[in-house]
C-alpha cells in the first residue's frame, strides 16, 4: 500500500510539473516573457530538483537580460544534471552574451571534463579559442570533436580544423581534414576547390589541378573555381616555361 501510495503521489507530482512547463512554454511562446518567468520561478520553487525547471528559467531569465539569475539556475541544473549538454553549451552562450569570454571558456572546460566524449562542447570551446587567438588550442579541440563526433554532418567541422591547421602551417594536417571533407559528400564542389587550394600550397599542382577539374564540372557556374583554374593553368605554364629555359 505504501509503494502504491508513493507511485501516486509521484504520478501527481510528474503531472503539475510538467502542466507548470507547458504554461510557461506557451507564454514564451506568445511572446508573454515576464508572465513566462513567473511561472517558472513558481514552477522551481515547487520542485527545486528539477533539471528541466531550472534549465527553462534559465533560459528565460537569459532571453529577459537578467545574466545573473541565468547563471544561478543553468548551475543549479547542472549540479542536477552534470550531464545536460545543453545547459553546459547554454550556460556558456550567457557568459558569452554578456562579454564574458573567459568565464564562457572555464565554462566549456568545466563540462568537457565532465562529458569529454561530447564532440558539440569541444567544437565550442574551439570556437572560443580561436576568438581569443589560442589556434593550437582550438585545433587540438577541432580535431577531438572532429574524431568524436558523427561521421556525418561534419562539413563545417572538418574545414576549421583545416583552416587551424593552416595558421600553424600543417598543410598536411589541412589536407587531410579537406580529404575528409570531401569524400563525406563527393557532390561538394566548393570542397573540392578548397582541397586545391591546400594542395596548391603544398606545391602539388597536378592534385590541385584534378581537384579543381572536378569542381568545376560539378559547379560550371561558380566563377571562383575558374578564377583558380585559370590560375593554376598560368602557373603551369609559367613553371613549363622556366623549365624549358633551364634545359636550353
Amino acid at each position: 500500500i505504501r509503494d502504491k501510495l508513493v507511485t501516486g503521489v509521484s504520478d501527481v507530482c510528474s503531472s503539475d510539473l510538467n502542466a507548470g512547463l507547458r504554461q510557461a512554454a506557451d507564454s514564451l511562446r506568445r511572446g508573454n516573457l515576464r508572465t513566462a518567468v513567473t511561472s517558472l520561478e513558481q514552477v522551481v520553487a515547487a520542485f527545486p530538483r528539477s533539471s528541466e525547471a531550472q534549465r527553462m528559467l534559465a533560459t528565460a531569465a537569459a532571453i529577459a537580460g537578467d545574466t545573473r539569475s541565468s547563471v544561478e539556475h543553468f548551475d543549479a541544473a547542472l549540479r542536477l544534471r552534470p550531464d545536460d549538454e545543453r545547459s553546459w553549451a547554454a550556460l556558456a552562450t550567457t557568459h558569452v552574451d554578456a562579454g564574458a569570454l573567459v568565464e564562457a571558456t572555464r565554462t566549456l572546460e568545466k563540462a568537457i571534463t565532465a562529458m569529454p566524449d561530447s564532440g558539440g562542447l569541444r567544437w565550442r570551446l574551439g570556437g572560443l579559442l580561436v576568438k581569443a587567438d589560442q589556434n593550437g588550442d582550438a585545433l587540438l579541440q577541432y580535431s577531438e570533436a572532429e574524431r568524436r563526433s558523427p561521421l556525418s554532418g561534419n562539413a563545417q567541422l572538418h574545414q576549421a580544423v583545416a583552416a587551424l591547421a593552416l595558421t600553424q602551417l600543417d598543410a598536411p594536417a589541412a589536407a587531410a581534414a579537406v580529404d575528409r571533407r570531401v569524400r563525406e559528400n563527393l557532390n561538394d564542389a566548393a570542397a573540392h576547390r578548397d582541397l586545391a587550394s591546400v594542395y596548391t600550397r603544398q606545391g602539388r599542382q597536378d592534385a590541385a589541378f584534378a581537384e579543381l577539374a572536378i569542381a568545376a564540372w560539378l559547379d560550371p557556374n561558380d566563377a571562383l573555381t575558374f578564377v583558380a583554374l585559370g590560375r593554376a593553368l598560368i602557373a603551369d605554364g609559367l613553371f613549363a616555361y622556366f623549365r624549358r629555359q633551364r634545359s636550353l
